[in-house]
């Protein structure tokens, strides 16, 4: 059984805006926007109703906490890039880089 795309879709939106609702609570520099709180909770309701509606791989818890984590660690990088003072983003991209890879590698990504 092949792991569901949507629901790796899900978790990468749910972990970006995850990560953007934070970042707009907490980050000084950043105007406040509802959308990405809205955004978060409506991925969430999705996953749990796509967790709860159809039969899954044994695969699939895995790789959608690698999507959701590749979602809000892209996001922090994507942060730290347009906003320098908050530090550097190096050690983020390479971990959004290997996750990336093995997230390509798992779901046949690199197979013809």
């Amino acid at each position: 059984m092949q792991v569901k795309k949507s629901l790796l879709v899900l978790a990468f939106i749910a972990g970006l805006s995850g990560s953007a609702s934070l970042a707009v609570l907490t980050v000084a520099e950043l105007t406040f926007s509802v959308f990405p709180i809205l955004t978060f909770g409506l991925a969430i309701v999705q996953l749990y109703q796509l967790y709860m509606d159809q039969d899954l791989s044994e695969d699939s818890p895995l790789l959608s906490v690698a999507a959701f984590l590749l979602g809000a660690l892209g996001y922090s990088a994507l942060l730290r890039a347009q906003l320098p003072d908050m530090g550097s983003n190096l050690v983020l991209l390479i971990i959004c880089l290997g996750l990336g890879l093995w997230l390509m590698a798992k779901i046949g990504g690199f197979k013809r």
